[in-house]
């Protein structure tokens, strides 16, 4: 099993996403979360096959959609570094509009 690492960038993200949902519901900002992070382990797993090349936003980074949000990571040896985790929705640092 790969591990996944969490930057400091993607840690704060999934911290403002929790206090976003928990705003209307910490039960649900608790089980997205959840659910954001089991999804990672599978990426960490699957590296290649769940997610695409981006270098729109970063040389060496590769992106996954999980749900309404897009997973930033670069592959590295025994798993993956998490960049960010952002809504799919906002304007991506680095990338052009689409």
């Amino acid at each position: 099993m790969n591990q996944y690492r969490l930057t400091s960038p993607a840690r704060a993200d999934l911290r403002r996403i929790w206090q976003y949902v928990a705003a209307f519901s910490e039960a649900r900002a608790d089980r997205l979360v959840d659910d954001l992070i089991a999804r990672l382990q599978d990426i960490a797993d699957q590296p290649l096959l769940l997610g695409a090349e981006d270098e729109d936003f970063d040389s060496g980074c590769r992106t996954s959609p999980v749900g309404d949000y897009v997973v930033f990571y670069r592959v590295v040896p025994g798993g993956i570094d998490i960049m960010r985790v952002i809504h799919g929705s906002r304007d991506i640092p680095g990338r052009a509009p689409q």
